[in-house]
């Protein structure tokens, strides 16, 4: 069986959607979906850009919610003796950060490892050998439930990635030399980063998370899924060509590098010098599919003051689009107030403007995690059982 695949970049942080799609019995009529060809493989319709689709938009959005997911549930504490981890078990994740009706079950989770020394200064774990210091969680892959998939008459499998976060990601991303993503293919084919194709490909024998590689953790549980909804006779479709849709904030200063060194005539200038040498330029990036930019000063909600840092952040984004109506137009509001919660944006950064009343950075756990033991004493809980690190994977029967 084959699926159709989109990917949606939120920033540098993505979320990766694979399709099988059949006509689902319903006793809903089927949603208006002016985007319906996306998923049949047709290409982005500068349509449903500007200005921007509704249905497009909130499903963007419900998407942008799932990948909210692995930052919200991503224990970087380095006291922790689960560091590393998710937070949630993967039953209980999505019902503990609100997203129970959201129409997605998660189904299993995947973890990231790299075969290279990290400088020990690095690893800031105060307990990592209470779990294991060379693995992350680094997202996981979902399923509509059945009344989704029956409401918009297909079946949406996705696979969620989390954005870098521990400083070991960190040292990877350092790691910009361009490698082949595919070794094995012939000719010119796709070039990476470095960092981000080692976290990606490698994997440790001898540890119980990081045994399989993330790429190979993606491509069993897509199959897993697609056997099983095939099974179903939910049929895939055949096989279509990929595409990409860039959700980027204009003022985030991380998307845009190397890129923005290497464009218009300093590119030219060192694709010359390169040339002249017989090498092949170090950053050279092809840009493909279609680009959704969103604009910081827009929104009335937010300070006037430039902040690269802030401007990188997926909340930030989310309240962009859900602003965002056309390239001229200005920023939707309903009833004077954005649709969106606007008190979202500050989750973890300070871009909202003081009149907002709402403090930068407000999420964060009661007392960093420490409750009082039974002698009085502040000490870190251990985890429910159900929360604790598994390899689990979800009986897919639960989707149905």
């Amino acid at each position: 069986m084959s699926i159709f695949k989109r990917l949606l970049q939120f920033s540098v942080i993505s979320v990766a959607i694979a399709v099988a799609v059949q006509p689902l019995t319903s006793s809903l009529p089927p949603p208006v979906d002016p985007h319906a060809k996306l998923a049949r493989g047709g290409g982005w319709d500068a349509a449903l850009l500007d200005p921007l689709d509704a249905g497009l938009r909130a499903e963007i959005l419900r998407h942008g919610d799932l990948a909210q997911a692995t930052y919200d549930a991503f224990d970087g504490r380095y006291w922790s003796p689960n560091c590393g981890t998710s937070l949630h078990g993967l039953r209980r994740m999505l019902p503990a950060l609100g997203l129970a009706g959201h129409g997605y079950v998660a189904t299993a989770f995947i973890y990231a490892t790299c075969d290279v020394d990290i400088p020990r200064w690095l690893m800031t774990r105060l307990h990592a050998d209470a779990w294991d210091d060379h693995a992350n969680w680094a997202g996981y892959g979902a399923g509509a439930g059945a009344e989704e998939a029956s409401r918009v008459g297909h079946r949406d499998v996705v696979v969620v990635w989390r954005g870098t976060m521990s400083a070991e990601e960190w040292f990877m991303n350092l790691r910009t030399g361009l490698v082949p993503f595919d070794a094995a293919a012939e000719g010119d084919g796709a070039m990476v980063a470095e960092g981000f194709h080692t976290l990606y490909t490698s994997s440790n024998a001898g540890n119980k998370y990081g045994a399989r590689s993330a790429r190979d953790q993606v491509a069993d549980e897509l199959k897993r899924l697609v056997d099983h909804f095939g099974k179903r006779g939910e049929e895939g479709l055949p096989p279509r060509t990929v595409s990409v849709l860039r959700v980027v904030v204009k003022t985030a200063l991380v998307p845009t590098v190397p890129r923005t060194a290497l464009e218009a005539s300093v590119s030219g200038v060192l694709g010359g010098l390169w040339a002249l040498a017989g090498l092949r330029q170090a950053f050279e990036y092809v840009h493909v599919g279609h680009e959704l930019a969103l604009n910081v000063s827009k929104s009335p909600h937010l300070k006037d003051s430039h902040d690269p840092v802030g401007s990188h952040n997926l909340e930030l984004c989310l309240h962009l689009l859900d602003g965002h109506e056309s390239a001229a137009g200005a920023f939707r509001r309903e009833d004077g107030a954005p649709r969106r919660d606007v008190a979202l944006v500050n989750k973890r950064s300070a871009m909202l403007r003081d009149t907002e009343g709402i403090p930068e950075k407000w999420s964060q756990t009661a007392n960093k995690g420490l409750e009082r033991d039974g002698s009085g004493r502040w000490v870190l809980p251990a985890r429910e059982r159900d929360d604790m690190p598994a390899n689990d994977v979800l009986p897919l029967s639960e989707l149905d």
